[in-house]
Order: C-alpha cells, then structure tokens, then sequence
C-alpha cells in the first residue's frame, strides 16, 4: 500500500543527500547573482567565499524552483504534453503571468511608487485569488474560462509594467525563461531529453542568473536577500581624512552620506550622485543607516 504521509523517515533521507548539493548550486548561482549585479556599477569583487553568495543563491533558486515547478505541475497529462493546448501550454503561461506579477511583491512599495499603486496591487492579489476559485466553480465553456484567465493575468502584469519601472525586467525575465522553460520541461516529460539539451539546460540557467543579478537583484530590499542599495552616514576617522579622494563631497561633520551599494569585508563600494568609489573600511570609525 502507497504511503501518503507528507514526510516519512524515508524520504528525509532522500531529501537529506541533497542538501550539499542544493548548498552548493545555491552558493555558485549566487557567485553568479552578486557579481553580476556588481559589474552593472563597474566593481569588482576577489572574493570567493563571501556570505553574501548564499543567501543571494538561495533568493535565486527559490525565484527558479517555484517557477520550474509551476511549469511542470501545471500539466494535467503527466505522459504526454502536446495532446492538446490545454493540457500544458495555457495552464503553464497563465502560472508564468501570476507568477512574474507575485514576484513584484519584493520590489514594489511606496518608497519607488505612490502608495495608493501599492495598495491597487496588493487587493489585486487578493481579487486574483477570489475571482480563480469562483471561475473553477463556474460552468462557462471552457475557452470562455481561459479568455477571462489570461485577461486578468495580462492586466494585472500590464498595470505593474507601467507604475513600477523597477519591476520591469522581472516581469520580461520571468515570462521569457518561462516559456523557455516550457519548451525543456516538454522534452523531459516526453523522454526526448538530449545530451545536447542538457548543455542548453545548464547555459540556459547561467544566463537566467546573470540576468537576475544584473536587473533584478538591486532592486530587491535587503530585508528580502536582495542587494537594492541603502542610504549610509559613514563616520571619518579624523586621523585619516587626508586619505579620501578629493572628488567626494564630506560634510562639515566630518561624514560621508552617499548610496551603499556593496560592503565587503575590507572595503565599503558607494555611490554619490553620479561618482561611484571604493574605500577601505579601515578609514572610518563608524556608520548610520539612515531612513528613506
């Protein structure tokens, strides 16, 4: 008889032998993530074990897994995909569009946009929610129901586009790879998975990550594991002030406010209007994190 316990000893095992290799494609899809992300304001990074690789990973992965296994569930004919259109291909990029507009939710708030855009968005969840359960429950023809789907889906995407220009790329990032991704999950399901496609796979993967550090991760608030930089007072050790660059404005306080945009473990890199910089953390006694 088949055990249908969430969690048995059995499969804690099983999921146990992937944790090291779950770390790990985490750890090298975060290398990936934060470099990327620090290249888009032309720094560099030496470091090859960093904190900050992980939790950037595991951000990443949580964004791929969710959307790979939307996809792959959505499937109602787990031996066959192509039967017909309804069996994969519209319940995969409906859930591709409910999931680019969910993703929103780690970079939209009122310190980008006005908080009434915030609040419209928020209650659209909401109504989406509603409005799936009382369309399943109905008995309109069933392309009626898909036409009414992808309206809210497309229109609620749509609105996002346009009040958040910070979600932008998420939303084109999302719907392109997971169409992509709808194309190899087909292959695997019907056992027409080549060497060459796991090749395709892996580069597919690579690039997906680049672009999420390069477009997407700054825009995610640390809270969330993202790097979307922060407003900082950094405090002037007074004996090493001759030290700073001549170009960088510090007030009468001896202090530096600009825009963090990375710490390392030696060094703080910051943005001041147009000027980014690198300074060595030995330069200051102290810092303040200030409101937006």
């Amino acid at each position: 008889m088949e055990d249908f316990k969430l969690l048995t000893t059995e499969k804690l095992k099983k999921f146990e032998s992937f944790v090291p290799f779950v770390v790990g494609i985490s750890y090298l899809s975060g290398f990936v993530v934060v470099n990327s992300f620090m290249s888009k304001y032309k720094i560099f990074s030496t470091s090859i074990f960093d904190s900050e690789y992980l939790v950037a990973g595991i951000i990443f992965m949580i964004f791929f897994c969710i959307l790979f296994l939307s996809i792959y569930h959505s499937n109602s004919n787990k031996n066959l995909v192509n039967e017909t259109i309804y069996d994969f291909i519209l319940p995969a990029n409906l859930r591709i569009l409910l999931l680019s507009y969910t993703f929103c939710f780690l970079i939209i708030d009122n310190s980008i946009i006005p908080s009434k855009y915030v609040i419209i968005y928020n209650y659209g969840a909401i109504f989406i929610w509603g409005f799936s359960i009382l369309l399943v429950k109905s008995k309109m023809p069933r392309i009626l129901k898909w036409i009414l789907y992808y309206s809210v889906a497309l229109g609620s995407n749509i609105f996002v586009f346009i009040v958040c220009k910070e979600c932008r790329f998420l939303i084109l990032l999302v719907i392109a790879f997971g169409n992509m991704g709808i194309y190899l999950i087909s292959e695997i399901i019907e056992g027409t998975f080549h060497k060459v496609q796991v090749i395709g796979s892996v580069l597919t993967f690579i690039s997906f990550s680049m672009l999420f550090g390069y477009g997407v991760y700054d825009n995610i608030a640390k809270r969330f594991g993202g790097g979307k930089p922060e407003n900082i007072t950094l405090i002037i050790d007074s004996q090493k002030i001759d030290l700073l660059p001549k170009n960088i404005l510090i007030s009468n306080e001896r202090m530096i406010r600009a825009k963090l945009i990375h710490s390392s473990e030696r060094d703080y890199s910051l943005k001041q209007d147009s000027i980014l910089f690198t300074l060595n953390k030995d330069l200051f006694v102290g810092y303040l994190f200030e409101k937006k």
